[in-house]
């Protein structure tokens, strides 16, 4: 059950729930506010966000947020109820969110305010993965989806700092088909063991299908790269010599070897489907335009088969 809390200086407490409204006294009077470097300054209509973990590492900081953004953008925010004057401090309301990390919501409000997914106000320098992951989950639990659509670009802008696994776990979060789709085919020919924890927990916590879906393209992917290499084992050159152009011609590909043997090899050292393609769209490693004709009659068909059995049924599947 999702809830939230608005407490203020009062001696009292609103616990928020999905089903109804719940006074609870009393509680300690509450301190001054500690407030987030990078959202301390307040401005006309906004609340403040209290970040609530268990974890005694974190200082558990507050935010200044913008109410009306919110609400626009969350049924959560919006379903609030009015706080009354003793659910603020300085007459500001304060609303305090339990999931919520200090550095994930820093995360998760710097994410709201991107007007496109390119222009999100996050750092320039690497943010954990942890905190991206918990910008995910109080995305999730309050209603906020643009958010996984903002962090999942992120994420996937940056191939060199993510693992593909946390843009797909992103994407799961936020619900949205086509590019969780994407994300997933981006994890092929990897290992799935080699997700860090945090993301294969986030999907059995928060998306199940989505971790099963994974765990089914995966393993058709396998399957699709064991008929394949099938295929290529019982390659005759019959398609790669239909024409004019002859090993007996001894171009100059043809001096350095069987061209066709050539380009079998290739597509036998390639462990992925990106790798298969990689050979393809290298021209399969030659130079001589005779025999990359043959080597496109020779493997096109392979290759078509291969793509729809693994890119394009993942599509179809997501």
């Amino acid at each position: 059950m999702v809830q939230s809390s608005i407490t203020g200086t009062s001696k009292r407490r609103i616990i928020v729930t999905a089903h109804d409204t719940t006074i609870v006294t009393p509680i300690p009077h509450a301190h001054s506010p500690l407030f987030h470097p990078c959202f301390n300054e307040k401005h006309p209509e906004d609340v403040i966000l209290r970040a609530d973990t268990d974890n005694p590492q974190d200082d558990n900081l507050c935010f200044y947020a913008s109410m009306p953004l919110l609400c626009s953008l969350s049924g959560f925010f919006d379903g609030l109820p009015s706080p009354s004057s003793g659910d603020t401090t300085d007459d500001t309301p304060i609303i305090t969110l339990p999931y919520a990390s200090t550095s994930g919501l820093a995360v998760f409000l710097r994410a709201i305010h991107a007007p496109t997914t390119s222009q999100a106000r996050l750092p320039r320098s690497a943010i954990t993965c942890e905190s991206i992951c918990t910008a995910a989950i109080i995305a999730r639990v309050y209603d906020v989806p643009q958010v996984c659509e903002v962090l999942g670009s992120y994420v996937e802008s940056r191939k060199k700092l993510y693992s593909p696994f946390l843009a797909y776990t992103i994407r799961a979060m936020g619900d949205d088909i086509i590019p969780l789709a994407h994300a997933a085919r981006a994890t092929a020919g990897l290992d799935i063991s080699t997700a860090p924890p945090v993301i294969l927990d986030l999907l059995r916590q928060y998306a199940p299908d989505c971790l099963a879906l994974l765990h089914t393209i995966h393993a058709r992917g396998r399957s699709a790269m064991t008929t394949f290499h099938t295929m290529l084992a019982k390659t005759t050159t019959d398609s790669f010599y239909a024409g004019s152009h002859t090993p007996d011609e001894r171009c100059f590909e043809a001096r350095k070897g069987d061209p066709v043997i050539g380009v079998m090899e290739r597509l036998r050292e390639a462990k992925t489907v990106e790798e298969i393609q990689a050979v393809a769209e290298n021209q399969y490693g030659l130079q001589c335009r005779s025999c990359l004709a043959g080597a496109t009659r020779q493997f096109n068909l392979s290759l078509r088969w291969l793509w729809s059995a693994t890119a394009e049924g993942w599509l179809r599947d997501c």
